[in-house]
């Protein structure tokens, strides 16, 4: 169990399984991401979009919020923090 916990998940993993569980549809945003490096033909762009829209992600603070870092390992808080605010 603990290995499976220890198992590591990107950002952009982690925002394309949130709206699966909802009626909401990813594909259904189509305007321009503005992350400098969310490309719009990666598997998960639609998928930022969608937590953009929803107020669940607003990308990294360090960059000043123009970065997503879509393959950079999503942490522990990062999780509970797009499950928080998908949550609620």
């Amino acid at each position: 169990m603990k290995k499976l916990l220890s198992l590591l998940m990107a950002a952009a993993m982690m925002v394309t399984i949130l709206p699966n569980g909802t009626e909401a549809k990813a594909e259904d945003y189509d305007w321009i991401c503005e992350f400098e490096d969310v490309q719009d033909s990666g598997a998960y762009y639609k998928a930022v979009l969608w937590a953009v829209e929803q107020g669940i992600t607003t990308g990294k603070k360090a960059t000043n919020h123009t970065t997503f870092d879509p393959l950079g390992e999503c942490t522990k808080s990062m999780s509970v923090t797009f499950i928080y605010r998908y949550a609620n």
